[in-house]
């Protein structure tokens, strides 16, 4: 069978052909180099590879600043709770700021009966005012003519302080109970004083209130 076509003589054809089969496998040889060599792209992706264990680094270097971090906020603490007894701005309350009232539960009772004493403090200024109003200031008394019969601070006193802010027209009251007996000779064997009238004083530090009778029967 012939397979060639044209006036030209057979090897001619044949010639051509096998040139451009040629060129095909030289194409064909190309492509697959290309397409089954390893690919440029992944190679900087390769190299990062070695990066990983890099990131891993930071953690320790975090941690090394947490062991002080502490020590600021305990600081910070400790001068914000020292701020606020520096910065009271309230004044003192002045014997002239204050009036003292002194009252028995009863003004008659029995000798050696026991009888409830109350010492009210009240801000009669126009302002707000502070005072310490703790027992070590606060005294309550029995007298006749100048001697002190019997006193809160003689026997078992309490002690304490406590700075108050007293606004204008606020009253605090503070009672003790009697117990009937003197306390002029001494806190041991104390005797119960004779029938009689006595003037009960009421004292805050170096203010005093007005006397006021209790009469015991």
């Amino acid at each position: 069978m012939k397979l060639t076509v044209g006036p030209l003589p057979a090897g001619v054809y044949w010639r051509r052909r096998a040139i451009i089969g040629g060129a095909l496998l030289i194409v064909v040889l190309l492509l697959w180099t290309q397409c089954s060599g390893p690919d440029p792209k992944r190679t900087p992706s390769s190299a990062k590879t070695p990066a990983a264990p890099v990131s891993a680094d930071p953690t320790p270097t975090l941690q090394t600043p947490t062991t002080g971090d502490p020590v600021a906020p305990t600081s910070a603490a400790s001068s914000a709770s020292s701020a606020p007894v520096v910065t009271s701005t309230v004044p003192v309350c002045a014997d002239a700021d204050l009036s003292l009232a002194a009252s028995p539960e009863m003004p008659v009772q029995f000798r050696g009966a026991y009888l409830k004493f109350t010492l009210k403090i009240k801000n009669i200024s126009s302002r707000d005012c502070t005072r310490d109003l703790g027992a070590d200031f606060q005294e309550l008394y029995l007298q006749v003519g100048a001697l002190k019969m019997w006193s809160s601070d003689h026997c078992d006193a309490p002690h304490g302080s406590q700075p108050t802010t007293l606004k204008p027209s606020i009253e605090v009251s503070f009672s003790t109970n009697w117990n009937g007996k003197a306390s002029n000779n001494g806190c041991v064997n104390r005797e119960i004083p004779p029938a009689g009238k006595y003037e009960l004083v009421g004292r805050l530090d170096t203010k005093f209130s007005a006397p006021v009778q209790v009469q015991l029967t």
